[in-house]
C-alpha cells in the first residue's frame, strides 16, 4: 500500500538520491527502493477508450498503455483498494474523491515495450466486496539489474462504486448488517441497523422507516414484547449516533399477529455525514409461540431475508425519497446476509418482473432442478437475480406452526446472485438449478431487480416460488395442491380453454390466438409466458394432451411447438409423442404404407385433379380406433388427399358418399371457403 512513496537519501559526501517504492517482486506485503543514480526513466501510462480518469466505471474489461524505450521490461501494477469506514465517527474523515483505505487484491505483470515506444495491456477491473471496487493502477521500468523507476501518475476507475451526490441533492443510505453466518445472522445483534445522512447539501434527515410487509420473506414482523415470533423480544435499542443525530423517538405501527409491520426512527438534528444505528428483534411470525431462537435458529432473521422491505427517508424541509433493500452483490462481505438501498434524487428505474418459463404462473411444485428464469426490463438494462433456496422449520411449534400461508418458508439456507443483461426483446432468461438440500427446505425463491451503475438498485420484481419435488412438512399447498409432484408444469398448463380438460378446444384457443401479443405475460394461450401466442405453446398442449386437470381461473397457459394436429378427430389421454405422428401412431400406419396408398391414388374423371374415390380416407376409416359421430349427419372422420401438380400442395376434404368435401376432418363445421382450423390442422398434419 505504500507503493509510490518517495524516499531521499543524503549521503555523508552530500550526495542525494531520490527514488520511489514499488512492490518488493513474490511478496504481496513489502515494497521497495534501491537508492541509486542512474535509474530508469518513468513511463508514461493512459486509459485507451473515452474514459477520462478518475472516473466510475461499469465497464470492468478495459485496456491501458503504457510508453518508454522500446525494448524495456515495464511492471503494470493493479490492485483493487476498500473504503472501509464502520464505526468511524461521522462516517469517516476528510475524504477525497476515490479514496480508498486498504488493499484487497493485486495484480503484477511484466511486459515488453513495443518498437513503437508503447505496449498496450488489457486489465478487468474488480469489485471484490461492498466496500471495494477503487482499482488503482501505476507501472515502473524495470532494469536488467531489477531497479525500478518513479512510478507513473496513477489511474484511478471506481468499477461499479456509487457516486456521490451531485452537491445541493438529498441522499441517504440503509443498511441492514445484521453479520454472522447463514444460520445465525440475526437484526438482534449490535449495530444491525444502519442510517446514514450521505446529502451534500446540509438537508437534514428527519425521519426513516422500514416497512418489512413487501419483504421477499414473507411475514416477517418487528417482534419487540415477543408475542409475534420465538418468545423472547428485544425492543427498539439504539447504539451508536443517537446523541449526534438528535433521535428522538421511534414508532411502531402497522400490527400484525402481534407484532408490527412499520418502525419508524425520528430525529432533531440528524446532518450530513452522521450515522445512527441500532438493533431489535424480527422474527417470522409462523414460529410463534416457539422458544428461541426457533426452530433451527428460524427466529434469527438477517438483513438479506428483508430484501424488498421499503424504506422511506424524510428531510426537515418536507422531501422524501423511497426505495427497497436489496442484497449485496455476490462476494461481497456477508453478502448472504446483509442487505442495503442508497438513495438520491436521481430517478431509480422501474422495477423488473419474473416468470417461470414453462411454468406459468408460480408458486408452483416442479419435478426437474432445471428450470428458466425469464426477466423482464428495460432493454440493456443490468439486472441481478438472487436465488435462495428457503426452509419451513416448524419443529416444536405449538400447533405445528402458525397461520402458514401457501409456499410460505421462514429461513433462507442457500443464496446465490447471478448477473445479467436485458436483451433486444426486453427479456433475458437466465437458467438456474433448483434446490432441495434438506427435508423442511426445496423451496426456490427467486426476485430481481435492475442496478445502475452507481450500485443503485430498483424497487425489487415480483416474487417467483418454486418447491422442486414436493413442499415441506407443515406446509399450505393452498391452490397449487392440484400440482402432480414430479410435473414441470404448472397444473393448468396447456388448458388454454379453461375448461379443466386439455383437449382440441385448447388447441382451438391457441390457434385462433396464434401470432398475438400476451398481456400479462403467460396470459391466454401464452404457454411458455414468451409474451406472444407461437409454436412453442403448442409443444405445452402437445405434452399435456389428454390431462384433466384443475379448472383454471388464471386464464392462462404455456405452451410451444412445430407441427399441427386436428385434436377434435380423437380422444386419447395421455398422448405424448410427437405430433407429425400421432395420427399414424394411433391408427397404426407406416410412412410406407401411407406412401403406398398416395402412389395408388389416380384421377379418375381426369378434369382437375381432384379424386373422386378415397383410398386414403378408407385406410383411416378401417384403422381408426377412435370414431366421432355429431348428430346424423356426421359420419367418422374421413378425408383424403389429392396433390396439386402446380404447386405440390397437399389438399384434404372428408368423403360422403361419392363426393369429396373440402371439410377435411368431416365435422360440418366448415366456414364459408369449406375450411375450418381442424381441417388446415389436418393439412399440417400430412
Amino acid at each position: 500500500e505504500m507503493t509510490g512513496a518517495t524516499v531521499t537519501v543524503v549521503f555523508s559526501d552530500g550526495t542525494t538520491t531520490t527514488s520511489q517504492t514499488y512492490r518488493t517482486a513474490g511478496n504481496n506485503r513489502a515494497s521497495q527502493t534501491i537508492a541509486d543514480t542512474g535509474l530508469p526513466p518513468t513511463p508514461g501510462l493512459m486509459l485507451l477508450g473515452s474514459v477520462t480518469p478518475p472516473a466510475h466505471v461499469s465497464t470492468a474489461n478495459q485496456t491501458v498503455r503504457i510508453t518508454g524505450p522500446a525494448g524495456a521490461t515495464a511492471r503494470l501494477f493493479h490492485i483493487e483498494a476498500s473504503l472501509h469506514l464502520a464505526g468511524v465517527p461521522n462516517g469517516g474523515f476528510d475524504l477525497d474523491p476515490f479514496e480508498a483505505n486498504k488493499a484487497t487484491t493485486l495484480t503484477d505483470l511484466a511486459v515488453t515495450i513495443g518498437a513503437g515506444g508503447f505496449v498496450d495491456v488489457p486489465i478487468v477491473l474488480t469489485k471484490s466486496e461492498q466496500e471495494g471496487g477503487y482499482n488503482y493502477i501505476t507501472a515502473v521500468i524495470q532494469d536488467s539489474q531489477g531497479r525500478t523507476s518513479d512510478n507513473a501518475p496513477k489511474i484511478v476507475l471506481a468499477y461499479n462504486v456509487s457516486q456521490p451526490p451531485d452537491p445541493g441533492s438529498g441522499a441517504a443510505k440503509v443498511e441492514v448488517y445484521s453479520q454472522g453466518a447463514i444460520g445465525n445472522s440475526s437484526t438482534a445483534r449490535v449495530d444491525s441497523f444502519r442510517f446514514h445522512n450521505n446529502a451534500a447539501d446540509g438537508r437534514e434527515i428527519a425521519s426513516i422507516s422500514v416497512n418489512l410487509n413487501t419483504s421477499f420473506m414473507p411475514d416477517v414482523v418487528y417482534d419487540p414484547n415477543g408475542s409475534a415470533g420465538d418468545v423472547v423480544g428485544i425492543g427498539f435499542t439504539p447504539d451508536a449516533g443517537g446523541a449526534a443525530t438528535g433521535q428522538s423517538t421511534h414508532q411502531f405501527s402497522l400490527p400484525r399477529d402481534g407484532g408490527f409491520d412499520k418502525l419508524e426512527v425520528f430525529f432533531t438534528d440528524f446532518d450530513p455525514g452522521e450515522t445512527f444505528t441500532f438493533h431489535l428483534d424480527i422474527d417470522p411470525t409462523s414460529v410463534k409461540g416457539s422458544a428461541a431462537p426457533g426452530p433451527a435458529g428460524a427466529s434469527s432473521i438477517s438483513g438479506l431475508e428483508l430484501s424488498g422491505a421499503t424504506v422511506t427517508v424524510q428531510f426537515e424541509d418536507g422531501g422524501s425519497m423511497t426505495g427497497q433493500l436489496f442484497a449485496l452483490d455476490e462476494g461481497a462481505e456477508f453478502y448472504k446476509v446483509h442487505a442495503e438501498i442508497v438513495l438520491n434524487e436521481a430517478a431509480l428505474p422501474a422495477a423488473p418482473s419474473l416468470l417461470a418459463v414453462g411454468v406459468g404462473t408460480a408458486p408452483a411444485i416442479v419435478g426437474s432442478a432445471a428450470q428458466t428464469i425469464r426477466i423482464a426490463g428495460p432493454v440493456g438494462a443490468s439486472v441481478r437475480l438472487l436465488q435462495t433456496e428457503t426452509a419451513l422449520h416448524l419443529a416444536g411449534v405449538p400447533g405445528g406452526g402458525f397461520d402458514v400461508d401457501p409456499f410460505e418458508a421462514n429461513k433462507v439456507v442457500f443464496v446465490r446472485d447471478d448477473v445479467a443483461v436485458i436483451g433486444a426483446g426486453g427479456f433475458v432468461d437466465v437458467p438456474v438449478t433448483l434446490r432441495d438440500s434438506l427435508a423442511e427446505g426445496g423451496l426456490n425463491y427467486f426476485i430481481a431487480v435492475v442496478e445502475l451503475p452507481d450500485g443503485r438498485t430498483s424497487s425489487v420484481s415480483n416474487v417467483i416460488k418454486l418447491a422442486l419435488n414436493n413442499l415441506p412438512p407443515g406446509s399450505n399447498p393452498g391452490s397449487p395442491a392440484a400440482l402432480s409432484a414430479g410435473s414441470d408444469a404448472l397444473h393448468s398448463a396447456g388448458d388454454y380453454s379453461g375448461d379443466g380438460v386439455v383437449d382440441g378446444a385448447d388447441f382451438l384457443t391457441w390457434q385462433r390466438a396464434l401470432g398475438s401479443p400476451a398481456e400479462p405475460l403467460g396470459s391466454g394461450a401464452d404457454g411458455d409466458g414468451s409474451g406472444v401466442v407461437d409454436g412453442d405453446d403448442l409443444a405445452m398442449w402437445q405434452d399435456q394432451f389428454g390431462a384433466t386437470v384443475a379448472a383454471a381461473g388464471s386464464g392462462g397457459g404455456t405452451g410451444s411447438s412445430a407441427a399441427l394436429v386436428g385434436a377434435e378427430s380423437f380422444e386419447s389421454a395421455g398422448i405424448n409423442v410427437d405430433l407429425s405422428g400421432l395420427w399414424y401412431a394411433q391408427n397404426g400406419i407406416t410412412e410406407t404404407s401411407l406412401a403406398g396408398e398416395l402412389r395408388d391414388v389416380e384421377d379418375d374423371d381426369g378434369d382437375d385433379g381432384t379424386i373422386a374415390k378415397p383410398p386414403l380416407g378408407r385406410v383411416f376409416d378401417s384403422k381408426a380406433q377412435t370414431r366421432r359421430e355429431l348428430g346424423a349427419e356426421r359420419q367418422a372422420d374421413r378425408f383424403y388427399s389429392t396433390l396439386s401438380g402446380a404447386t405440390g400442395d397437399l389438399r384434404f376434404a372428408s368423403f360422403r358418399g361419392d363426393e369429396p368435401q373440402t371439410d377435411g376432418d368431416g365435422c360440418d363445421n366448415a366456414d364459408a371457403d369449406g375450411l375450418d382450423e381442424f381441417d388446415l390442422a389436418f393439412a399440417a398434419l400430412l
